[in-house]
């Protein structure tokens, strides 16, 4: 979830921030516009600064002094358009400028998201406890494994067979995962066209995800002849990793803006091979102490390092 801090002293003129603040995926929360001095020590939000709140003076004092500090994400909010050159903000290192028109617009949550990213935001470190689905509450952000499984449909499979066969195929293999990983507290949480995400409350310690998700590819040949029936050995991939995201109910999640959510994608579509079973530096820490040296290096992505399911010859 993004923090906002918005230093201001008229909240109700400020149109521009309502759609957020009714938005399940940012954390507002207001300040006097004097206390932006406290602020300088650095936080873990991006912080927009009113200047409608402050004298001309006052405003220059405190745009010098966030200028100054390199970890401070911040932005300027001008609902009276005093700022000259709005450009010069960004040279000094802004992140966002809300001009006179901007403000009094409620301004679409993707808008303020694209200004907390304009610079790297500097976040707390999360904090990982376990939890259980009876813990979990829509709307709220919880720590989590997420499993992306894929299904590595050939190419000739999609050319000669027609899409009735290759529908009734993702159905078997849903429900055959489902059926493996609901027991270990899985649910699928959001679908693609060949698989989808897995999501897991978070527990500490060696994790049964794991060895499961070795033993699905360990024993491919078996499981395609005994659950799929096609004829065929039927290729898959999974990847793994930890990480924090607010929980939506699964019809509810297309606007939901992850950092952890998209991090897996990534992962699972665009560094993890056919046919193997990759993991994040995160999730690595949760390998049962007997199957470490079934995992070998396999380089970074996104420069987090990855590991990989060793393969039999």
């Amino acid at each position: 979830m993004r923090r906002l801090i918005l230093l201001t002293d008229n909240r109700e003129r400020l149109v521009c921030f309502d759609t957020a603040e009714r938005s399940k995926s940012f954390e507002i929360e207001i300040r006097a516009s004097k206390e932006w001095k406290q602020l300088l020590q650095g936080s873990p939000a991006l912080i927009y600064l009113d200047l409608g709140s402050m004298s001309d003076r006052e405003a220059k004092r405190a745009i010098r002094a966030f200028e100054s500090q390199e970890e401070i994400a911040y932005g300027v909010v001008d609902p009276d358009g005093v700022v000259a050159d709005p450009a010069d903000l960004f040279h000094g290192g802004a992140s966002d400028y809300i001009g006179p028109e901007m403000a009094q617009k409620k301004l679409p949550t993707s808008r303020i998201s694209q200004a907390s990213e304009f610079y790297p935001e500097h976040e707390e470190e999360a904090v990982f406890s376990d939890i259980s689905w009876s813990d979990i509450r829509e709307g709220e952000e919880y720590p989590f494994f997420f499993l992306y499984v894929e299904l590595d449909i050939l190419d000739e499979w999609k050319l000669k067979s027609g899409k009735g066969l290759i529908s009734g195929l993702m159905k078997t293999f849903e429900t055959h995962l489902t059926r493996v990983l609901g027991p270990l507290g899985g649910r699928l949480w959001m679908k693609n066209q060949y698989g989808g995400l897995f999501l897991f409350p978070y527990s500490e310690g060696p994790s049964d995800i794991i060895p499961v998700c070795m033993r699905l590819v360990m024993n491919r040949v078996l499981i395609s002849t005994e659950v799929y029936s096609y004829g065929t050995l039927l290729p898959y991939h999974f990847a793994l990793d930890r990480g924090t995201t607010v929980y939506r109910q699964p019809e509810k999640t297309g606007t939901l803006i992850s950092d952890a959510v998209n991090n897996i994608f990534h992962l699972g579509q665009q560094h993890t091979p056919a046919g193997h079973f990759v993991l994040s530096q995160d999730a690595a820490e949760h390998i049962p102490a007997g199957l470490r040296d079934s995992f070998t290096d396999f380089g970074a992505f996104h420069e987090r390092k990855m590991l990989r399911m060793k393969l039999p010859r």
